[in-house]
């Protein structure tokens, strides 16, 4: 089991690595943004007069905050910040994907041109490879990627929630 991780981790490589840690770094962002997002729309509906709940919010937070305009203006700034956590989730799994698979493509390469054990190397094999192996490892990578971040920003929301 060892030895399989090990040699994922090697397939994958280091930027692969970089993008999960990426994507997890986002997600930790977007939950905490979705945090904020609910908080301020609380404060929001209240200075509108439309909750007549009362929204408890730290003492810092209605000085900081005293009309409904200052609170609009958070929301948007929370929203510019969810935007450029989304991108970057987003990119973290693209990266995952296109690594690689370039990663295995170059594998592909060394076999094809300089693998000392084999010096013919079927263009069936190849192209099977190439087309098949290499783009579904690379779909996986991108899936990975992106359930890594889901799971990162479900496990704050529940970690916060209950």
């Amino acid at each position: 089991m060892r030895q399989r991780l090990r040699y994922a981790i090697a397939i994958i490589g280091p930027k692969a690595l970089a993008s999960l840690v990426l994507a997890s770094g986002g997600a930790f962002v977007l939950a905490a943004v979705e945090l904020g997002i609910a908080m301020f729309l609380q404060l929001f509906l209240q200075s509108l007069g439309l909750l007549t709940a009362s929204v408890q919010a730290p003492v810092w937070l209605v000085t900081l905050l005293p009309t409904s305009v200052h609170v609009a203006a958070a929301l948007v700034a929370i929203g510019l910040v969810r935007a450029v956590s989304q991108v970057m989730v987003g990119q973290a799994t693209t990266i995952a994907h296109e690594t690689t698979t370039q990663r295995l493509r170059l594998v592909a390469v060394y076999e094809l041109l300089l693998h000392p054990q084999r010096p013919y190397v079927p263009m069936s094999r190849l192209t099977l490879q190439l087309g098949e192996h290499f783009a579904k490892a690379g779909y996986f990578a991108y899936g990975f990627a992106g359930l890594v971040g889901q799971s990162a920003q479900a496990a704050v929301l529940a970690f916060v929630l209950f």
